[in-house]
């Protein structure tokens, strides 16, 4: 990738020696004096596929954009004769090259913008790089859409300014303000609160004896229960039906018509008397069942009245079980 850089602070370009000289002696006695830790010095704009004007009238934009941003800049031409001491135009956004150049102007971070003029859309590039070495921001695509009937020069200006207010946040880093800001006044901790002692709580309230269930409920159960068991019989009554039809039809000749045989005729009666059976033990069962759920849905509110009591009884010839309660 080619391009053109130039210095961005700084109009005039310093000697090959006097560069040397100032790059040698920022290296060799450390920070330049008198400059905060916290300053930020600007890399030379880096302006790719540009002419010569472009590189100046860019580079001047850039300028103008950093002077009236609230941050501390590193000393002019500072950038400049670090390159010229390195014998190369740009760091070529080498992040050990930016943490270098930050070292020498005695700055906290090295700031490099890249841009590509001749695209259908104007292109930015951006780094901030630590003096430690760390790259703490970057962007890497930040394009800015050509509007009719402005000049490169004014689509690159806004760019600038959205590059250094949005895509790199630049007032937000931790940069020393132009103005400095007035000591903060010492915080006094809040004195502890007064405990009021609150009324005592009140006791819980005893709790409620249980209650056994209602008389309805009872029966509900009993009822259901009944219910179910004359299902149980009656399914089984109907398997056993279904046998005997079966057996008996096998006994019939190939016209439908009974042997007549003491057998066959036994068969025949069992089935007249198995359908009744079955029938009403299903009827029957299904009846009980509904009246269960009847009572239990029906079963009103408890009450303090008595409650129901199942016991079971045992005897010397078998047992019972006693249901009471209010029915």
């Amino acid at each position: 990738m080619t391009g053109h850089a130039r210095a961005a602070r700084g109009g005039r370009a310093i000697p090959g020696r006097a560069a040397l000289a100032l790059w040698a002696l920022c290296l060799g006695a450390g920070p330049v004096h008198g400059a905060p830790s916290n300053t930020l010095v600007a890399h030379p704009l880096v302006v790719v596929g540009g002419t010569d004007a472009e590189v100046q009238r860019l580079a001047a934009l850039l300028d103008a954009e950093l002077e009236r941003r609230d941050v501390k800049l590193a000393p002019v031409g500072c950038a400049a004769a670090f390159l010229r001491g390195r014998g190369t135009p740009s760091c070529g956004g080498a992040e050990d090259c930016l943490a270098q150049l930050a070292q020498a102007c005695g700055a906290a971070r090295a700031l490099s913008v890249t841009v590509y003029p001749n695209r259908p859309k104007m292109l930015f590039t951006a780094k901030v790089v630590n003096a430690d070495g760390r790259l703490e921001k970057v962007v890497g695509s930040f394009e800015v859409a050509r509007s009719k009937g402005k000049s490169t020069t004014e689509v690159a200006r806004t760019g600038l300014q959205q590059l250094l207010q949005v895509g790199i946040q630049l007032e937000a880093l931790d940069l020393a303000p132009l103005v400095p800001a007035a000591p903060a006044a010492p915080e006094i901790p809040p004195a502890p609160p007064a405990v009021v002692p609150g009324p005592a709580s009140p006791a819980p309230p005893a709790p409620e004896p249980s209650r056994g269930a209602s008389g309805q409920r009872v029966a509900a159960y009993a009822v259901g229960g009944a219910g179910v068991v004359l299902l149980g019989l009656g399914t089984v009554f109907y398997f056993v039906a279904k046998g005997n039809e079966s057996s008996y039809q096998s006994t019939l000749d190939p016209y439908g018509q009974r042997p007549n045989t003491p057998q066959a005729a036994s068969q025949q009666a069992s089935l007249r008397s198995d359908g009744p059976l079955v029938t009403w033990t299903l009827i029957g069962g299904t009846a009980l069942v509904l009246t269960g759920v009847i009572l239990f849905v029906t079963e009103p509110a408890p009450s303090a009245g008595p409650s129901a009591r199942v016991s079971i009884v045992a005897g010397g010839g078998g047992g019972a079980i006693l249901v009471s309660g209010r029915f």
